[in-house]
């Protein structure tokens, strides 16, 4: 098991907890293994590198238990007769393990790893904000580096009087670290910077992983190199500040059939509905707030840059087709809370965008019409995770008899009605009406 410290931006450093379970793997199929991180060493896989640091690689061949399959990015623009004449280059330890010694770290880890250590006091105000704003800069030289390492102190002094006067000492040890960090990172006279050097293990700063398991290498019959989380590590279970870390399962469970899918990952963001609730928690689907295993910040709450999602075959070949609705609100699949934010999923540019008419619609106007067919749980009803306004208003009864007053526009046009409906209503037609507004029994 691994367990991650990320300390905070703000001024108390505050700390959240990331645990997983690293799948290593190995062996071979035959021997009832051949699973995780080191199955790629047990089967033949052979690649395609477009660039000189094997970061672009467009097409993968590999071979498990006789079968072979080749992969192409769905990006990419190799023919046939490229791909004949291109270098095959056979996957070992160093494609992954490029960075066996002289780690560079970026600076948010490497100050992550020493406010755990105790190199640098984990209580010292914004420490962890100020070591990152010095530590990502580029500097022309060693010199420039040191004098603006040095200012810190000068942080302290003047914003936080009291803290320097009674604590100097641990300034001055907070500094050093950091200069410390720096001649370990950064090389100016050479020409060497934390992004000089990408790092195959892991796939969050570098491609790593993703250059092949990014979802979109697929076969001829569009099965993809798998993206998923849980093939390689467990899901990550995360510990806000001040709370203790969720227990992590340790039995296999066995997936539902849809989950095995090889682009499942893409899939799932389109089929969300109630049977999710059979496995797993869904409160703020989408969110980051760590209250159901659908708002885990460890998915969430990172903009996973390398994988392909997104990429418009991907996209054809999972997103549900586009049908025409019949103007009757539909529900919503999962519960509504007071951190539910819809645009999350349904935003112009997300996953499942709202219609066109829906344009300039927010949030807290979602469940005026749209009702949500599970209830919130307690757990995530009680959260004190800072909340906005509650979603949703009610929408009105129509308050009259119906007869002879079928066309609700002659008095609730939007704009310009005796009672005029509200702006955002304008383009609805009157046979929508009764989906939301019902009449007198």
């Amino acid at each position: 098991m691994v367990t991650l410290s990320h300390y905070g931006h703000d001024e108390a450093n505050s700390l959240t907890r990331v645990a997983l379970l690293l799948k290593t793997g190995g062996g071979r199929s035959d021997e009832g293994q051949g699973r995780g991180i080191h199955w790629h060493i047990e089967n033949p896989v052979y690649y395609i590198a477009t660039d000189e640091k094997r970061q672009e690689i467009p097409w993968v061949q590999a071979e498990f238990n006789g079968v072979v399959t080749e992969y192409l990015s769905a990006d990419s623009n190799l023919t046939p007769e490229q791909i004949a004449q291109a270098e095959k280059r056979k996957m070992d330890c160093v494609d992954c393990h490029n960075r066996a010694t002289h780690v560079f770290r970026r600076p948010e880890d490497a100050l992550d790893k020493a406010l755990a250590n105790g190199t640098i006091p984990a209580d010292l105000p914004a420490i962890k904000q100020q070591g990152v704003t010095v530590l990502e800069r580029t500097y022309a030289s060693e010199e420039e580096a040191a004098t603006a390492i040095a200012a810190v102190a000068d942080f302290y002094r003047t914003n936080y009087p009291d803290v320097y006067a009674a604590r100097e000492s641990d300034v001055k040890k907070a500094v050093a670290a950091l200069q410390v960090l720096f001649d370990q990172t950064q090389f100016p006279f050479m020409g060497v910077t934390l992004e000089t050097h990408p790092n195959n293990i892991g796939h969050k700063d570098s491609p790593g992983c993703f250059r092949c398991h990014d979802g979109k290498h697929l076969s001829a019959d569009n099965q993809a190199i798998r993206l998923e989380c849980n093939i390689c590590h467990s899901i990550p279970q995360v510990a806000d500040p001040g709370k203790p870390l969720p227990a992590i399962q340790m039995a296999v469970v066995k997936e539902p059939e849809s989950h095995r899918s090889t682009t499942w990952l893409a899939e799932h963001r389109f089929k969300f509905d109630a049977s999710c609730t059979d496995c797993h928690t869904v409160d703020n689907p989408g969110g980051s707030d760590n209250s159901s295993f659908c708002s885990n910040s460890a998915c969430h709450a990172t903009q996973w840059q390398y994988v392909g999602l997104d990429a418009p075959k991907v996209r054809q070949l999972t997103a549900p087709p586009k049908v025409p609705t019949k103007g009757v609100p539909g529900p919503v699949p999962h519960p509504i809370g007071p951190r539910t934010d819809c645009t999350i999923c349904h935003g112009a540019d997300k996953v499942r965008p709202a219609p066109e008419s829906h344009a300039g619609f927010t949030p807290d106007s979602c469940t005026s019409c749209h009702k949500p067919t599970l209830q919130e749980s307690p757990a995530a009803a009680a959260s004190t995770a800072p909340a906005p306004e509650s979603p949703g208003t009610a929408v009105p009864a129509i308050s009259h008899d119906l007869a002879g007053r079928e066309d609700c526009l002659l008095c609730h046009n939007p704009e310009g009605g005796l009672k005029p409906a509200p702006q955002d209503h304008i383009g609805r037609t009157v046979e929508t009406c009764q989906a939301c507004h019902k009449p007198p029994a």
